[in-house]
């Protein structure tokens, strides 16, 4: 465990933890610093920031910043969902072909090398998991297809 925050050693190591502390901070506690309710209208629709409304209005003439701080925990709680269901499809292609062995370990291991041959941009965003793929790997899981050809090996 001593070893697992060595990154807080380096100057920007510890100013990337306060910012991810600071987005995950707001985040939770923005509901209860929103100057308005997300739903009710401030103002005039697709009004410019003012006095009322921060960072201006929407179509409907809500404050953006109050629906900003409000949509922050269900951005996070989705993110949190994704890394866990691709983490456990991953450990579930990973196990099957592991211990198996049979003529299922081809065909999983050749769907996740055909998913790994095309690039981040191809098939979407990528996705970095904080969660670590398998406890003896140090490298973080960039996606499904990445965890499952980990926890194989």
């Amino acid at each position: 465990m001593r070893g697992a925050f060595r990154f807080l050693r380096i100057r920007s190591g510890a100013i990337g933890l306060a910012v991810v502390l600071l987005v995950i901070a707001v985040a939770f506690l923005g509901r209860y610093v929103a100057p308005h309710d997300p739903n009710s209208p401030v103002g005039a629709p697709l009004a410019g920031p003012s006095s009322a409304a921060h960072l201006g209005t929407d179509f409907l003439g809500r404050d953006v910043q109050s629906r900003l701080l409000y949509g922050g925990r269900s951005v996070i709680g989705l993110a949190a969902a994704a890394t866990t269901l691709a983490y456990a499809i991953g450990l579930a292609i990973g196990l099957v072909a592991g211990y198996t062995r049979s003529n299922i370990d081809p065909l999983l291991m050749r769907t996740v090398d055909v998913m790994l041959a095309f690039p981040p941009a191809a098939s979407g965003p990528p996705r970095l998991s904080s969660a670590r793929c398998c406890p003896t790997s140090s490298r973080p899981c960039w996606s499904t297809p990445a965890c499952a050809s980990r926890i194989r090996s």
